[in-house]
């Protein structure tokens, strides 16, 4: 146990081991979810929607801190810009596969095959 809370002192590692972790978990999820959706059931259809809108999620909520976190001179503030630029492509990005997903799963003839 002692090994495991090694680094809990410092913030920065155990953020890092927490993303980790939400990383590894979600990449499993999504492996799960691509099986099921194959076999067309349903709880799958309903992760997929889920796995869906959690990346816009994310990514908008990372945008949101860059802007409040914006300093207004010095390296920092370069930082903030290129994570707000950055961030920003992703969203462009996510936002239309996101919604195309949404509108695929949520139909009914999509509804109808899954079981």
């Amino acid at each position: 146990m002692t090994q495991v809370l090694l680094y809990a002192h410092l913030p920065g590692v155990a953020i890092l081991d927490i993303l980790t972790i939400l990383q590894v978990g979600f990449s499993l999820l999504g492996i799960l979810t691509s099986v099921g959706l194959l076999r067309l059931r349903e709880r799958a259809r309903i992760a997929a929607i889920f796995l869906s809108t959690v990346p816009v999620l994310v990514v908008v909520f990372g945008l949101f801190l860059f802007v409040a976190t914006n300093q207004p001179h010095g390296p920092a503030s370069i930082a903030a810009g290129l994570g707000i630029v950055m961030y920003g492509a992703f969203l462009a990005i996510l936002l239309p596969v996101s919604i195309w997903w949404l509108v695929v799963l949520t139909r009914d003839e999509a509804r109808s095959h899954f079981h």
